[in-house]
């Protein structure tokens, strides 16, 4: 999920595979996601005053989830995760980047200068 956000900000900044693009610009930009920004992002992105579709409102719910999760498998040496449970967020995962890839550009493009960018107050 995390490497789908990073494609889709480079995307939407630097433009999909083309010969005109600079692929060195699309790197940089793909690897400007930070992890624990990119949690924040996510979870400020459900709020109804950014107007985000479910694909992209549900993705980020689940990233954060996600996220959750990975660190406890990571770093609680007591937590188990079943096989079964193992298959079903697997399996959410590839839904959520499917839904993700299908919300529209505009939508895509707005997410990732949320992931990349401080919001500011007028």
């Amino acid at each position: 999920m995390f490497h789908s956000l990073c494609e889709i900000s480079a995307d939407a900044f630097m433009g999909t595979p083309s010969k005109d693009r600079c692929e060195r610009a699309w790197r940089q930009t793909y690897r400007a996601i930070n992890h624990g920004l990119a949690k924040t992002a996510c979870s400020k992105c459900v709020d109804a005053k950014y107007s985000f579709p479910t694909e992209i409102t549900d993705f980020a719910t689940l990233f954060v989830t996600m996220q959750e999760m990975r660190h406890k498998a990571d770093y609680d040496p007591f937590e188990r995760f079943t096989k079964v449970q193992t298959i079903s967020l697997i399996a959410s995962a590839k839904q959520a980047i499917g839904d993700l890839q299908s919300a529209g550009p505009r939508h895509r493009a707005a997410f990732a200068a949320m992931l990349l960018f401080k919001e500011r107050k007028p």
